[in-house]
């Protein structure tokens, strides 16, 4: 769900001196303020546009637009840039969403690479009891599909004879990968009787497996 819209806001933007009011006709203390309009998507992705200064006058209240107001160095008397008067966040919300997503998706790539490279420690030096969350028809490709997709399941470890692998089969596949998760995090793929039958590979197989991604999580 997208959630975006604008709201107009005002801001006080410093001391405006004493200057003649038009409406009062007499010399008066003004306030300088700016208006803008706050854009935004999901509240936190916020820009400003259509930034305009304004001077108000403390006795009538009357508001009159200007430009932007010049602040000058109190050493040289040049003409130096003013700070903006736009609260940070509307000013770079957008760039702070921005940068946390980049860094999400950085944190993410890392952690990605950790499991993997965990996992693959873990794929060349199998134990009994080691599980593996598999795509059934990429694993075992003479296995009959029992869906009109891939299934997916869970298999075990049961011994390891130097370079052979025996693994326990799942009794039940799914067409989709989130039943496979399930089963393991809920400990079921712990159960003998989860299993039925069993096949053998080389450990050469199963490393292979892993790296073309028929085998996509490991848990000892």
């Amino acid at each position: 769900m997208l959630i975006w819209g604008s709201k107009g806001k005002m801001v006080a933007a410093g001391d405006g001196g004493t200057q003649y009011c038009d409406v009062c006709k007499e010399q008066r203390s003004f306030t300088h303020f700016a208006s803008y309009k706050m854009r935004h998507i999901w509240f936190v992705i916020r820009w400003a546009t259509g930034l305009q200064y304004h001077r108000r006058c403390a006795t009538c209240h009357n508001l009159y637009d200007m430009p932007a107001p010049v602040q000058t160095d109190g050493l040289s008397g040049e003409a130096v840039k003013s700070k903006s008067p736009v609260p940070f966040f509307d000013r770079w919300g957008w760039a702070i969403a921005a940068g946390a997503i980049v860094l999400f998706i950085a944190s993410a790539v890392v952690t990605g690479n950790r499991e993997k490279a965990e996992e693959k420690l873990l794929i060349a030096a199998p134990k009994a009891g080691d599980i593996y969350q598999v795509a059934v028809d990429r694993f075992i490709p003479e296995a009959e599909s029992q869906s009109l997709g891939s299934d997916y399941g869970v298999v075990r470890v049961e011994r390891v004879d130097g370079d052979r692998v025996t693994l326990s089969l799942p009794r039940t596949v799914y067409n989709r990968a989130k039943g496979a998760r399930q089963d393991i995090s809920s400990g079921q793929a712990r159960s003998d009787t989860y299993y039925e039958g069993t096949i053998e590979m080389p450990l050469a197989t199963l490393k292979a497996r892993h790296d073309d991604g028929a085998i996509s999580n490991v848990v000892r």
